[in-house]
């Protein structure tokens, strides 16, 4: 008895409905009826393409079987279904060989013969060529989809839905993201927006830490086309600035940054210092603040509350604008201008390297260029991004004190002032012990 296995694929069944796949099987099981063998086992792997590289369980759990004997007959509806270049089919047919397996197709090819082989080879080497056409074909017209400005199609995102080739703003989402990439740039934690986004149910989903990164840096965002080499500018309306999107991606693709994990909930934690020079901790007893040296212990929400009011007074004196430097001259225009220079060099040199410059040499300038580019975009982020401060200047302190979760109001503190912890007076009659004049302030300016 002849044990067949019968292998089915289609690569493109966007229904879902594998009626493809169920017409491949009934071929196949009419034509190992015909040749008296026995159907042992079914390998159905949809929706996966045979060159595109990715892998196909059932493909190679049934190799896994030829290999151990399991099956003795491999029957496919045509070459196609199973493989679709030449070197990979000789190194199936070697596997064949070394089971004792046979191998047949709906159509008739024979892998016994040479004149079988030959056939066979033949068959494959045009469904190879089809597939590098077709290959081609996508990566020509997503080349042109860049020249156009159009949209290449694929998820569009938050903040967008795809309108006859380009894409159009959804004003609700896209004010979400607006929202978000400022919270970030103002030092947001990564954590605290995908909270605010699952609480408001944004874009009717759940958002992970990864998703929501991966939607504020997305390029389409500014209206831009990643190519190979620099980005395009799309035909799309943008949602953010050029120089915004720099600015979140700085902070979110920092090397070793946390996404923020669990929420700081005190005011001066590592902010604040002892008079010994070591940072004060929180401590769960109490809990209090003291350093690592025991020294200075005290309630932490007291002394929150007496540095939060100390600094809403000093923010509520008309001045907040003088306290931090706003460039004389803005030099974000000329950085601009040079970061274009540069993404067209690299362009240029690209182009170079196709027409015959030598990689190695072609490697080195690219390196070189990105350098400086690195340089030109740290030097846009830190000339655009807000000040810590900025909010204060126009609008009620308090009331933008309390828009604030506990990482900004720290970052306010840390801009503002030196806290450090001295020793207290002893405690009062009343039981009492907080010492405000044991709490340093010295301001920045």
């Amino acid at each position: 008895m002849i044990r067949a296995g019968i292998y089915v694929r289609i690569s493109r069944d966007k229904l879902g409905a594998e009626l493809g796949v169920e017409r491949q099987e009934a071929d196949c099981r009419a034509l190992a009826a015909r040749k008296g063998w026995t159907v042992a086992e079914v390998y159905a792997d949809n929706d996966v393409s045979a060159s595109s590289g990715r892998r196909r369980p059932a493909f190679e759990q049934m190799l896994t079987d030829l290999d151990e004997r399991k099956i003795d007959a491999v029957v496919v509806y045509n070459l196609d279904r199973l493989l679709r270049r030449v070197a990979a089919f000789a190194s199936f047919h070697e596997r064949l060989i070394a089971a004792g397996a046979a191998f047949a197709t709906t159509e008739g090819d024979d892998s016994t013969t040479a004149g079988g082989r030959g056939v066979i080879n033949i068959k494959l080497s045009i469904a190879q060529m089809e597939a590098e056409r077709l290959g081609e074909r996508v990566r020509r017209e997503k080349e042109q989809a860049v020249e156009r400005g159009r949209w290449r199609g694929g998820r569009t995102g938050l903040g967008y839905r795809p309108a006859g080739g380009t894409l159009e703003i959804v004003e609700e989402e896209a004010a979400e993201v607006r929202w978000a990439v400022e919270q970030i740039i103002a030092g947001a934690s990564l954590n605290s927006v995908v909270r605010a986004w699952n609480d408001r149910g944004v874009g009717d989903r759940s958002w992970s830490a990864t998703q929501v990164k991966r939607t504020l840096i997305a390029s389409r965002l500014a209206a831009l086309i990643d190519g190979d080499g620099t980005p395009a500018q799309g035909g799309w309306p943008p949602i953010i600035t050029e120089d915004e999107l720099i600015a979140v991606r700085a902070v979110l693709l920092r090397p070793g940054r946390a996404t923020g994990g669990r929420p700081h909930r005190w005011l001066l934690s590592s902010v604040a210092r002892c008079h010994c020079g070591a940072p004060m901790r929180i401590w769960a007893s109490g809990p209090a603040y003291s350093c690592r040296d025991g020294h200075g212990s005290r309630k932490a929400e007291p002394v929150d509350a007496y540095v939060a009011e100390a600094v809403l007074a000093r923010l509520e004196r008309g001045d907040v604008a003088d306290l931090f430097a706003v460039p004389a001259d803005d030099r974000t225009a000329d950085l601009r201008a040079e970061r274009d220079e540069l993404r067209a060099r690299l362009d240029a040199i690209g182009d170079a390297i196709a027409d015959g410059l030598d990689p190695v040499q072609g490697k080195r300038a690219i390196e070189k260029v990105q350098t400086r580019l690195a340089e030109v975009d740290a030097a846009v982020v830190a000339a655009t991004t807000p000040s810590t401060l900025a909010p204060f200047v126009t609008r009620d302190p308090r009331a933008v004190w309390e828009g604030l979760d506990v990482k900004q109001r720290r970052a306010v503190v840390a801009a503002l002032v030196d806290v450090t912890f001295h020793p207290a007076k002893p405690r009062a009659a009343d039981g009492s012990y907080f010492d405000a004049d044991a709490i340093k302030l010295v301001w920045r300016a």
